[in-house]
This record gives structure tokens, C-alpha cells and sequence, in this order.
């Protein structure tokens, strides 16, 4: 199948591009602050202990800032081929008598299935992600490390509420 760009195919990429477009630029300032925040997070993490325990710990922390700056590079990548496929769509709406032009036609298609897709991947990722990090947190507070570890957080805590009191 043959594909041409015409002007009821480029008015409606032009229409649908930037609504796309705004979704991700939203979702690229969210992942952005959920890297800045779980990066901080694991900086400043000062808990005592062994090593080993320090990272089983923070793992989860380092998964999302890893995968909330990937996340956020993948936008960065379809906003860029979006704006591509709204100025090409613009262009051919602007040229006097312009030609049916496929490989137009499926650039654009290509970029906008592939932000149609991401904006529909990205809720079920978050989705599974969060089913996961529950699911671990649940089985791993049933285990003795995660039973030991409440223990010592607790100790902590109540360490520093005596300290704390006059």
C-alpha cells in the first residue's frame, strides 16, 4: 500500500502532532523530576551497615532513576520526530501545489504511531512497575532481612527520639 501525503492527510497530522507533542513534553518534565528525586534519594541515603545491605536497600531507587531518565530520553527522541512530521505536514499544507509525496506521507505516519504508542505504553509500564515494587516490598517484608531491617530502622528510630527529647 501506497502511501501520499495530501491535504486532509496533512491537516490531520498537523492536528494531531502537537497534541501528542504536549503530551510529552509534559511526560519528559515528569521524568525528569522522578530521576532528579530518586537520584537525591540514593545520594543522600546515610543508612549504616554493610554494603550488600546498603544496595538491596536502594535498588529499587536506582532502577526508577535509571528508568525514569531512559523514559525521558525515549520522549525527548518522539517529541523530536514529532515536531519533524508537524513542520514536514505544515510545509506540504504551505507549498502551492504540492506533490503526493510517500515518503512524507510515511514519516509522519511513523512518528505519530510511535508517540500514539508510547503515550499508550507508558500508564501500563507505571502500572506493572508499581504492581511489581509492591509485590517485592510485600514479599520482602516477610522474609527475615526484611524483618531485620524493619527491626533496625525501628531501633534507629527510637535512638533518636530519645536524643531528641530533653
Amino acid at each position: 500500500m501506497t502511501m501520499r501525503m495530501d491535504g486532509d492527510y496533512a491537516t490531520t497530522v498537523a492536528a494531531v502532532a502537537p497534541v501528542i507533542l504536549l503530551v510529552g513534553a509534559v511526560e519528559v518534565s515528569v521524568y525528569a523530576n522522578m530521576h532528579r528525586d530518586a537520584a537525591r534519594a540514593y545520594r543522600d541515603d546515610d543508612t549504616p551497615g554493610m554494603y550488600g545491605m546498603h544496595f538491596i536497600k536502594m535498588f529499587p531507587v536506582g532502577v526508577r532513576a535509571v528508568g525514569a531518565g531512559l523514559s525521558g530520553l525515549m520522549w525527548c527522541c518522539f517529541v523530536v520526530l514529532l515536531c519533524m512530521a508537524e513542520v514536514k505536514s505544515l510545509k506540504w499544507l504551505a507549498t502551492q501545489d504540492a506533490p503526493p509525496s510517500p515518503a512524507e506521507a510515511e514519516f509522519c505516519f511513523g512518528a505519530i504511531i510511535l508517540g500514539f504508542a508510547w503515550v499508550a505504553f507508558v500508564p501500563i509500564a507505571r502500572l506493572l512497575r508499581t504492581l511489581l515494587a509492591s509485590t517485592t516490598k510485600m514479599i520482602f517484608d516477610r522474609t527475615s532481612l526484611g524483618r531485620e531491617m524493619a527491626r533496625e530502622r525501628h531501633e534507629r528510630r527510637l535512638e533518636q527520639e530519645q536524643s531528641a527529647s530533653p
